[in-house]
């Protein structure tokens, strides 16, 4: 049985709730199964297109909701990569807050609840993989709340725009019928914080595969008044710009420069 071959029972076979497929020792980029991410064979119907293809040594995982990869040198996911569907928001499964440590990030690189805590007259524990889009099932939403799937956010960006952003995207899904969505943290050269880092911004990459389009959200981590919201729209290759990740790996069908506006986005 050949490596590939290994992988895909993995991807098959597997019950649990995540799964690592990628070990690496580290030097330079993510080490690659023929120069795709490990999600994109183990739980590929998260990925458009292919996953983001990261810069920073780190961790792939699956979710039963979502994949993501975890960044060693933040404490905080690189990405988190959803596909949604109405399914999504039809169930009756209501939040726990049961924010958790993920054993499955080595320990020397785990985020952990006394992190948060330290920052927690400033920040968030901020879901980037949003709760409330995985109302189908108890377990699926009770994964979001892994501390693998978090990031500080300021409060009031956290408990204002960004939720206001996140209804959005739920309302789409029930216009569109399905649509991906990335989402992670933007860092610059400075980063702020412990071993747990302070990101400077966020990104949410909004993707309509029945029209191949996008609409991009860069925000500012701090409170944002509802009236800027035009202002947070931007375009994927700048998120590729401030992040080093490579999105859509598997071919352009979408215009990475495109800046699309939300009232061309609502036609």
């Amino acid at each position: 049985m050949n490596l590939l071959t290994i992988f895909l029972s993995v991807s098959l076979f597997n019950s649990a709730p995540s799964m690592d497929i990628t070990k690496y020792p580290y030097k330079g980029a993510p080490i690659l199964l023929n120069n795709t991410p490990s999600i994109d064979i183990a739980c590929p119907q998260f990925s458009y297109n292919g996953a983001p293809i990261p810069s920073k040594e780190g961790k792939f995982l699956c979710r039963t909701g979502y994949s993501l990869h975890y960044n060693y040198s933040t404490w905080t996911p690189s990405y988190v990569q959803e596909y949604l569907t109405i399914q999504n928001f039809t169930g009756t499964a209501t939040r726990t807050n049961d924010f958790r440590e993920d054993t499955e990030i080595p320990i020397k690189y785990r985020a952990k609840l006394k992190d948060y805590k330290e920052l927690s007259n400033i920040y968030d524990r901020g879901h980037m993989a949003a709760a409330e889009n995985h109302v189908n099932s108890t377990d699926e939403m009770r994964q979001t709340f892994f501390l693998s799937n978090m990031a500080p956010q300021n409060s009031g960006l956290n408990r204002g725009m960004w939720k206001s952003i996140e209804m959005r995207v739920a309302k789409w899904v029930k216009q569109y019928g399905e649509l991906y969505v990335i989402t992670g943290p933007i860092y610059d050269q400075n980063m702020q914080g412990g071993s747990l880092k302070i990101p400077d911004k966020f990104f949410k990459i909004v993707i309509d595969p029945n029209k191949n389009r996008t609409i991009t959200f860069i925000v500012p981590n701090r409170k944002i008044e509802k009236s800027d919201f035009q202002l947070l729209i931007s375009t994927v290759d700048e998120v590729e710009k401030l992040t080093g990740l490579i999105f859509f790996p598997n071919g352009l069908k979408i215009n990475k420069n495109e800046k699309l506006l939300l009232k061309d986005w609502l036609k």
